[in-house]
């Protein structure tokens, strides 16, 4: 589906809703997110808009407030601006009320895997951050800008499969020198402890244990800096995302 199929689409939704027109007003919406997956481009913000603003009259119109609060702030969200046509619905009415009930500024985000190939965008912005608490609308595109994905997810609900990016070069040469780091630190331990063995064996003469006592202090001081070395290693190649 086109762009401008899809903006028409839209322009009939709305124009069966003004004028009172339950039938066509659920039949054009239907066929929007029968076509929505197969939307083939990129759109604009304002357009999307106009489609959350849909979804929030179909679920009010079946008495979801829920679904209908948090696509009517989607809808804000794109366009702070935007109020609610008295076409759609007078002044006094429930659903102006409905419309404003969620602030903009309670909207959150969360961050998604990034794209092996290609990017992601939520509502026509190329980015990561998906919005957490109401609907938006997802597309994948591959290398070459072309749309691969379109769809319409509401909070708590997966996102279509895409190719996600595997953990990088960074992190594995991380956790491996994390490894390498704990290996050695249980290493000196061992000589640490064999070594203040020693001071037990009656065959140790006085000038035998002074030459132990240093081998015992560095193995040992050794063996705590590089366990703390490769704790904070390993910290570090689990928490810094390193732009997956």
């Amino acid at each position: 589906m086109t762009g401008e199929r899809f903006r028409l689409l839209v322009d009939d939704a709305e124009a069966a809703w003004t004028r009172l027109d339950t039938a066509g007003f659920d039949a054009t919406t239907g066929t929007l997110d029968a076509a929505l997956p197969c939307l083939s481009e990129p759109t604009e913000r304002a357009l999307l808009a106009r489609y959350h603003r849909l979804q929030g009259l179909r679920a009010f119109g079946v008495r979801d407030s829920t679904r209908a609060r948090a696509a009517f702030a989607a809808t804000r969200r794109l366009e702070p601006a935007a109020g609610l046509p008295t076409t759609f619905a007078p002044a006094g009415h429930p659903l102006q009320a409905e419309f404003e009930a969620v602030p903009i500024e309670a909207v959150t985000t969360e961050r998604v895997p990034k794209a092996a190939d290609g990017t992601v965008s939520f509502d026509a912005t190329v980015g990561r951050d998906r919005p957490a608490n109401v609907p938006s609308v997802f597309q994948w595109r591959d290398a070459a800008g072309r749309v691969r994905t379109t769809a319409y997810v509401w909070p708590q609900e997966p996102l279509p499969d895409y190719p996600t990016a595997k953990p990088g070069r960074a992190r594995r040469t991380l956790l491996l020198g994390a490894a390498g780091g704990a290996v050695v630190a249980a290493g000196l331990t061992l000589t640490a402890a064999l070594a203040a063995d020693s001071y037990d064996d009656p065959a140790n003469t006085c000038d035998d244990l002074r030459r132990l006592r240093p081998l015992v202090n560095a193995s040992n001081a050794g063996a705590i800096g590089f366990a703390i070395a490769a704790g904070g290693t390993a910290v570090v190649a689990f928490v810094v995302p390193f732009g997956e």
